[in-house]
């Protein structure tokens, strides 16, 4: 991985439920908490497949 990523668009990041924009937020998988807009290297991060419109 060459370029850092950030979590907010990351299915296994928990947004914090008081301010999901910008709060704290929590990664399960790597079991930190992490801003969701924070550029960081991760290598188990992913992102929802889009789903074809009918």
């Amino acid at each position: 991985m060459t370029e850092p990523v950030t979590c907010a668009e990351c299915v296994h990041f928990r947004p914090d439920e008081i301010n999901p924009p910008a709060g704290l937020g929590w990664c399960p998988l790597r079991k930190v908490s992490r801003y969701p807009m924070a550029p960081h290297y991760c290598r188990q991060r992913e992102e929802a497949e889009a789903t074809p419109a009918s």
